[in-house]
């Protein structure tokens, strides 16, 4: 009895140790528990030094896939296959990590006779015997037993889930992977599509750094699953494999790009925005500094930061939501799976948990979900902002409504006090006008009491300069803005008036006067000026002149405007003429009230050359 149980021990513990893959057990597993390895730490061993080891130099592998995260060394697997029938079988060896650098496999027959493949990313695309991402080989088992030696190196995360397949399960097994990542693909891409586009018609920030932060990702997942490697870099191994890491920095980059922006970090969390600024500069210049070292640093350094951004993109979440944003809840959850996804990729390159294909895609199936959640979170926060501007639109259209109607009420109550006040200053100026007119009849009344003919000529031009006045009302009471007279019009109004008390003596009048548009400050000493001037002509300038003749151009410079007077009477003594009352009224009207030049001299007659500034009449402008 006791040597049956001895019996059944040693069956149990030769097989718990057995290094033999039967190729007639058709199965899918992972071989690492059927493996012993070698570590060369100086990669200095070649096929023929490992083949001279004995059995003990070899350490039995416990478990199912071989992995040890990274390292320098080269690792020499050694594993017996058996082929029980009597032809040869076709197999497939599968490594199910498409980065390994280098896999040299060793396959010795019953012959001893050597079979040697090459694999890895470090060689074109095209010398694999199945043109798919994962690193695979053909080769047909003799009949007997076959020992392989599988020496392998690589600078990324050293895993090796490898097996012997028939075609069969190499088919499904490529068929059930295919689906889990195509529909990962697609997923992704189609909410990476809705998403810009969304960003293209609304012009809404967050959603364009969503579509960086998802077109990242499936560039660094393409790249580092070797699809690029298969379609487009092909014939560059050395480029696929840069591929692989920069774009996981960029994806880094880009996801707390979309976090400032989606959680308005810069303007509800200053400070926190202001250490994720910092982050980001510091992450940029390892990115260069771990590039210019080499790549094994910058693969290491990819694979540690990963978890740890998506750690503080979750804590950025946290914080918001606690902090009393709302739209933080969805953008919590999303990073939740996200961390869980990159937490179980971690760990299991970390050898922290056993190698399972699907949690090792943890990380793409957390970035499906999360882009899922992602896209609610934005269209959450879209449509909530939509809301509020509707709502203060709203609030702004009833205050223009209240505003307008204040303003129509306002406008009706200043028209009501314009056109009072319009009233008002018609009456008064009709009632000054009617004063004037009085004042003018009592001095003509007076003048008729006088027989002194020199009080009567000094009264006659008191007459013509009250008459001058009134004639400005009469224009002023015309005029619909009395900012904008037109001086040419008045001019005109004086000169008829005065032609009119003095017809007998046939004047003619040269008026060139360009349409000036002058303020009402400006109307009154204009209008005195010219009463004046004309009465002096009249009164001593054409004696015994037979033609006589007066001439008033008004014209404009860029600066000034320039007023010309003159009559072609007898001409006068200018000092005479300069110390008299009329020139000194002249002078005085010119020179303090519109601020002006004036100049008397003899020119065939009297002609006064007078320089006003444009800046004393504030409307004006030549038509």
């Amino acid at each position: 009895m006791k040597i049956y149980y001895l019996i059944i021990l040693f069956i149990g513990f030769s097989s718990a140790f057995a290094t033999e893959i039967n190729l007639s057990n058709e199965n899918s597993s992972y071989e690492g528990e059927k493996i012993s390895y070698f570590e060369d730490k100086n990669s200095s061993y070649d096929i023929n030094k490992i083949k001279e080891l004995d059995n003990k130099s070899f350490i039995k592998e416990n478990k199912k896939v071989f992995l040890t995260f990274f390292t320098q060394s080269t690792y020499w697997l050694k594993f017996d296959v058996i082929n029980e029938t009597n032809n040869k079988l076709e197999r497939y060896f599968v490594f199910d990590t498409p980065w390994i650098d280098t896999i040299n496999i060793y396959i010795y027959d019953e012959q001893n006779s050597l079979t040697t493949y090459k694999l890895g990313t470090l060689l074109p695309f095209k010398e694999r015997s199945m043109k798919i991402n994962l690193l695979n080989q053909i080769h047909n088992f003799s009949n007997g037993k076959s020992t392989v030696y599988l020496q392998i190196k690589t600078r990324d995360p050293f895993i090796i889930p490898f097996s012997i397949l028939s075609e069969k399960n190499f088919y499904e097994k490529i068929i059930d992977m295919d689906l889990i990542v195509i529909s990962t693909y697609s997923i992704v891409s189609a909410i990476l599509i809705f998403n810009f586009l969304i960003f293209v018609i609304a012009r809404y920030k967050p959603y364009f750094y969503y579509s960086l932060y998802l077109l990242s990702y499936l560039i660094a997942s393409l790249s580092y699953d070797s699809h690029t490697f298969k379609y487009i870099l092909y014939d560059y191994p050395n480029t696929q494999n840069w591929m692989q890491s920069i774009t996981i920095l960029f994806y880094l980059i880009f996801s707390l790009l979309f976090a400032k922006s989606f959680l308005e970090l810069k303007d509800s969390f200053p400070k926190i925005d202001k250490y994720t600024n910092y982050i980001l500069v510091i992450h940029i210049g390892i990115c260069i500094l771990t590039t210019i070292l080499g790549y094994e640093y910058t693969i290491f350094y990819a694979s540690c930061i990963t978890p740890l951004f998506s750690i503080y993109m979750l804590f950025l979440g946290l914080y918001s939501f606690i902090r009393g944003s709302k739209k933080a809840i969805f953008f919590t959850l999303a990073t939740i799976f996200g961390c869980i996804g990159a937490f179980l990729t971690s760990s299991i390159a970390a050898s922290l948990i056993a190698y399972n294909w699907y949690l090792f895609k943890g990380v793409d199936i957390g970035i499906t979900i999360d882009s899922i959640l992602f896209s609610i979170a934005l269209a959450y926060r879209y449509t909530s902002l939509n809301l509020i501007l509707e709502k203060t639109k709203n609030e702004v259209t009833q205050l223009n409504i209240n505003l307008e109607k204040k303003v129509d009420e306002r406008t009706k109550e200043l028209d009501i006090q314009v056109k009072n006040k319009t009233v008002l200053l018609k009456e008064l100026s009709h009632r000054i006008k009617n004063n004037l007119q009085i004042i003018s009849a009592l001095l003509y009344m007076d003048k008729d009491k006088l027989l002194n003919e020199k009080d009567k000529d000094i009264l006659d031009e008191n007459i013509k300069r009250i008459k001058s006045i009134s004639i400005l009302y009469e224009n002023f009471l015309e005029i619909e803005n009395p900012n904008k007279i037109e001086l040419k019009k008045y001019i005109k109004e004086i000169v008829s008036e005065i032609k009119n008390s003095y017809s007998s003596l046939n004047i003619s009048y040269d008026l060139n006067i360009h349409k000036i548009l002058l303020n009402q400050n400006s109307l009154i000493p204009i209008g005195l000026v010219m009463n004046e001037l004309i009465l002096n002509s009249v009164k001593y300038a054409f004696k015994e002149i037979p033609n006589p003749k007066i001439s008033i151009y008004f014209f404009k410079d860029d600066k000034n405007i320039n007023f010309i007077y003159k009559d072609n009477g007898i001409g006068a003594d200018i000092d005479k003429v300069e110390n008299g009352f009329g020139f000194s009224l002249i002078k005085t009207l010119i020179s303090f009230q519109l601020n002006g030049k004036i100049n008397c001299r003899n020119n065939e007659g009297l002609e006064y050359n007078i320089i006003l500034p444009k800046d004393s009449f504030l409307n004006e402008k030549v038509l």
